[in-house]
């Protein structure tokens, strides 16, 4: 859908449609899915969603026309049917649930702790949505009817064989009837994903609990003194005793102080190096165990910005200094003299290179402040 409205001709006729609407939807256009994290195309199929109805009645009015583009949008009505529309619920209300846990990983301050905790919790709110399937999914049902009557067909079951090779085959009921098609959809299509979707988080964030087993005893008493002696002879060359003496006093210190850090960024501001100085060694150590990419994908996506069409040659020293220069740009502080005086000590043959190089680097340092 997203591919057959991005050209010209085909976007004009939906923004015309929902111009001469009596409603105001919030988007006007539908979102491409997106590429690297899959819980961040609940943008996209929720924009889907609230243009549905728009998009249908821009694909009757193409498919009227006499060319190409006529006989794709026939195809894609045709693509609306009953199976796409209760998917199509479906992925809108569990990406609802994961797009806050999506967003929180990508934040820089993150660390081991806190991304298991929350991990944690999306994983028990999907275990109570699957408690209350029928209920839940229910309202999803309702809604995907509504746009099948839209449509106007209703929701209902594709044909059904003996023996199906390419569909589910749970399509019978205890007593041996075809179930209604809120049944099959549900046991066929809603509960599978369900379960998916949990078995990801408990594979990609709640398997790491071995790792944080360790780490665990920093925030708090219930530890088990395996998983620690494990942590210190791996990072640590000093005797556990010391160590032990050490996490029994900054416990104490914890105590008396009441609190109770969350992440390891808050715990490691409590921690005074010289007191405890191989605790704080731990603790810098879980606070740079990578729980995300999103750095390196915030370096990718420079590269677009830097490395355009008109400077396709630019050289590796040149790329890494503007992309550093474009990441940090609140830590780096580079003023035009600093650039003059370092150009100069450089022998160049054609001064007039050397004018134009110096204007050049000038002008992107004014652009990233």
């Amino acid at each position: 859908m997203y591919t057959f409205f991005n050209s010209p001709k085909p976007q004009n006729v939906l923004l015309n449609t929902i111009k001469e609407s009596d409603l105001d939807p919030n988007v006007k256009s539908l979102k491409r899915l997106c590429a690297t994290r899959w819980v961040q195309r609940y943008e996209a199929v929720n924009d889907f969603i609230e243009l549905f109805n728009f998009v249908v009645m821009s694909l009757e009015d193409i498919s009227s026309w006499k060319d190409t583009a006529a006989t794709d949008a026939s195809i894609l009505i045709k693509a609306l049917d009953s199976e796409f529309l209760v998917s199509l619920q479906i992925v809108n209300v569990l990406f609802s649930y994961g797009l806050p846990l999506c967003k929180l990983l990508q934040s820089k301050g993150i660390d081991l702790k806190e991304a298991i905790d929350l991990a944690d919790d999306n994983v028990t709110v999907l275990k109570n949505l699957r408690t209350n399937i029928r209920t839940e999914f229910n309202k999803m049902f309702k809604k995907a009817q509504e746009m099948a009557e839209f449509l106007d067909f209703h929701i209902k079951i594709k044909r059904i064989n003996k023996k199906q090779t390419y569909r589910d085959n749970s399509i019978l009921t205890d007593d041996g009837s075809i179930p209604d098609p809120e049944q099959y959809f549900r046991v066929s299509i809603c509960l599978p994903y369900i379960d998916f979707f949990i078995n990801q988080l408990e594979d990609r964030f709640l398997a790491h609990r071995r790792i944080f087993g360790g780490f665990q005893c920093l925030f708090s008493n219930d530890y088990e003194s395996g998983g620690f002696d494990d942590l210190v002879h791996l990072y640590l060359p000093t005797d556990i005793q010391t160590v032990k003496a050490e996490l029994s006093l900054w416990h104490t210190k914890l105590l008396r102080l009441g609190k109770s850090p969350k992440t390891g960024l808050d715990a490691i501001k409590l921690c005074n190096h010289e007191l405890f100085p191989n605790l704080f060694v731990l603790l810098q150590i879980f606070c740079t165990l990578p729980v995300s990419t999103a750095t390196p994908e915030r370096m990718f996506s420079c590269l677009k910005r830097l490395k355009t069409y008109l400077r396709n040659t630019m050289g590796e020293s040149r790329l890494n200094g503007l992309a550093t220069m474009a990441v940090h740009r609140g830590i780096i502080n580079i003023t035009s003299n600093e650039v003059l005086d370092e150009l100069a000590k450089k022998k160049q043959k054609n001064r007039f290179n050397n004018i134009i190089q110096i204007l050049l680097i000038l002008v992107i340092l004014h652009c990233y402040k």
